[in-house]
C-alpha cells in the first residue's frame, strides 16, 4: 500500500524557490501480486474494462470504491500484478 497526498506545486522560472500547496486529499495505491488461472484472470480483466469495482482494505477493515490503475498479467507462469487506486471522492461503503 502507497499513500499519497495531493499536492499542487507552481515553479516560478528565474525566481528562488516555489509554491507548494496541500490540497489535503490522500490517494491509496495498492499493488497486489500473485497467480491465477487464465480463465480467472479473463473474469478480472471483464472487470477491469467494465466495471468499478469495490474492495476491502486490510490496513482499515473497510470497503470502498476502487479503480484499476493497471493490469499485468504473464500467460505463461500466470504471475499478475494488479494496481488499485482508491476513488476518494466516494462515501465509505460499510462492510
Amino acid at each position: 500500500m502507497n499513500v499519497k497526498r495531493r499536492l499542487q506545486r507552481t515553479v516560478i522560472r528565474g525566481n528562488e524557490g516555489d509554491d507548494l500547496l496541500d490540497e489535503g486529499a490522500e490517494s491509496a495505491v495498492y499493488t497486489i501480486t500473485g497467480n491465477m488461472d487464465m480463465e480467472k484472470y479473463k473474469a478480472i480483466l471483464k472487470i477491469f474494462r467494465t466495471d468499478q469495482p469495490y474492495f476491502h482494505d486490510p490496513f482499515e477493515d473497510r470497503q470502498m470504491k476502487a479503480l484499476f490503475a493497471s493490469i499485468d498479467y504473464d500467460s505463461a507462469t500466470g504471475d499478475y500484478e494488479f494496481v488499485l487506486m482508491e476513488d476518494a471522492e466516494q462515501d465509505e461503503i460499510m462492510s
